[in-house]
């Protein structure tokens, strides 16, 4: 039983592509963010790696309400106090960041709050505090953290037969693994740098949505 919110509902989201926005980064993080909601994304994180600007606060805010008017939730990263401040949907916590009883508290019943929950026994913990989702990784190498452990499919496996949760499948992905991954069970696939640094932002995440529509669930 839940102590507070729901579980992600899958069907809320128009696509299991789950597009990760860094800022700063060499791509415009605006850039990326739009072409994400134009190319079909059902859900976005920005993730800050440092304290915004009032002009970039003020940018963020802008981008929550764009995507909360094209029904793409926009969680930040791991910064509670943010994603209040701008209005978004939610927060991605890691295992060293607020107790999701504390995200919950300030951002409300409503909110979706993502953990980070590299094994089995993370991700039990994590749905008995009352996640909306849990993500495992890295998948396979990741050309944005390449010090992360990969896991591989059989962790994801391994997670999807545990938790009643939906879960997000991060680290490495590009399109040709979406099919591996959904079959593996994954409800959302997050991607980085498959979408940053592509030559053209939105073919790279209608490529990536086109894929999951052609995986039979």
């Amino acid at each position: 039983m839940f102590r507070g919110g729901e579980p992600l509902t899958m069907q809320r989201l128009r696509s299991p592509i789950y597009v990760i926005v860094n800022h700063p980064a060499p791509r415009s993080a605006w850039d990326v963010a739009r072409a994400s909601l134009e190319g079909g994304a059902g859900l976005l994180q920005f993730r800050a790696k440092g304290p915004l600007g009032d002009d970039e606060a003020a940018a963020l805010r802008t981008l929550a309400g764009e995507s909360h008017r094209m029904g793409v939730p926009l969680l930040i990263n791991d910064s509670v106090d943010l994603a209040r401040e701008v209005g978004a949907a939610g927060v991605h916590v890691g295992q060293s960041d607020a107790p999701i009883a504390l995200a919950r508290e300030a951002l409300g019943s409503q909110a979706i709050i993502g953990m980070t929950t590299p094994t089995v026994e993370l991700a039990q913990q994590a749905e008995a505090d009352g996640a909306s989702y849990v993500a495992v990784g890295a998948m396979y190498p990741s050309p944005t953290k390449p010090e992360k452990p990969v896991l591989g499919p059989d962790r994801l496996r391994a997670v999807v037969d545990t938790v009643s949760l939906p879960v997000c499948a991060i680290g490495g992905i590009t399109v040709s693994w979406v099919p591996e991954l959904l079959a593996a069970g994954a409800s959302l696939l997050a991607v980085i740098s498959a979408v940053s640094a592509a030559d053209d932002l939105y073919r790279a995440v209608r490529d990536l949505v086109a894929a999951c529509d052609r995986v039979p669930r």
